[in-house]
């Protein structure tokens, strides 16, 4: 890799629990697209203009673009990262700093049933003891990060304002499960390269997050410092790939004696009236092409 680097043409902007580790995995296959190491660079984190009021490691936009850009494969024609953080509504700065240094780049939008991605989310906290509520009183909570993180038009709304039409694409994670193939193959296509190479490991489900919470309480002493952001990042991607099937049992496990006496289409009806607005509103940015469609099943 070149030592100058290069900015990245695309970035993957979809929300926490919505299948970003595994597209950065299949992108990373092919030869000409150069997938950033670590996955989650935040660089459009500050901790300075940001504040430090949120328990997030490896706010990056203090390290210069040059460190940045060392990243990227310049001899690639398409270059991305993979940082949920980014459509966190809570870094209000994102958008702006995205828009100020990579204008032109395709933000490739994840999304999921907001219901399951709270569920999952859940799941995820309460295996790593981040959480302890029941299920009903954590997702219906309206100032957690269960109902604003799957608020996606409201997560969204800054980037329509900074990129044209056409910059942002939606995939569903539902979708790139069902149909990897044929949706790594339309991701391909939008960032310009040849879809027709054949990759390997499309079989695999990678759960960076989930893979780290078994590290994540090894490490609990250091919650939300760089320490720890460091260590996980030397973790072999091998072994968060091996710990991620232990990983997702273990989420649901620990769930189980949270959600067993809640209702989960009660949970469902309500978590929906909730974000009811929000949804009407996503709706209406896909009709209208703000957001633009980038696969769809074919009865």
């Amino acid at each position: 890799m070149s030592d100058s680097g290069a900015l990245p043409t695309f970035i993957i902007i979809g929300a926490m629990k919505c299948g970003t580790s595994s597209l950065h995995y299949y992108l990373n296959q092919h030869p000409d697209v150069s997938m950033s190491m670590p996955k989650e660079l935040n660089y459009f984190l500050s901790s300075i203009e940001d504040g430090r009021d949120l328990q997030l490691a490896g706010r990056n936009f203090e390290q210069g673009v040059d460190w940045y850009k060392s990243h990227f494969d310049p001899r690639c024609a398409a270059r991305g990262e993979s940082s949920p953080a980014y459509m966190d509504p809570r870094h209000r700065h994102v958008a702006n700093r995205m828009a100020d240094l990579v204008p032109n780049a395709t933000l490739i939008v994840l999304t999921r049933d907001p219901f399951e991605r709270a569920l999952s989310e859940f799941r995820h906290r309460v295996a790593t003891g981040e959480e302890s509520r029941p299920l009903a009183e954590a997702v219906l909570d309206p100032t957690s990060p269960y109902v604003f993180q799957s608020k996606y038009h409201a997560c969204l709304e800054p980037f329509y304002e900074l990129f044209g039409p056409g910059q942002l694409i939606r995939y569903r994670q539902e979708d790139l499960d069902q149909s990897t193939p044929e949706v790594v193959a339309s991701v391909l296509t939008a960032l310009g390269v040849d879809s027709s190479v054949q990759l390997a490991g499309l079989e695999k489900r990678i759960n960076t997050a989930a893979g780290r919470g078994t590290l994540n309480r090894l490490l609990a002493l250091g919650k939300g410092s760089p320490f720890r952001a460091r260590v996980a990042q030397f973790v072999p991607s091998t072994w968060k790939y091996k710990l991620d099937a232990l990983s997702r049992q273990a989420t649901k496990s620990a769930a189980t004696s949270q959600s067993a006496s809640d209702s989960l289409d009660g949970v469902r009806e309500a978590f929906a009236l909730l974000l009811g607005d929000d949804t009407a509103a996503l709706h209406e940015d896909v009709r209208s092409g703000r957001l633009v469609e980038g696969f769809a099943i074919t009865e």
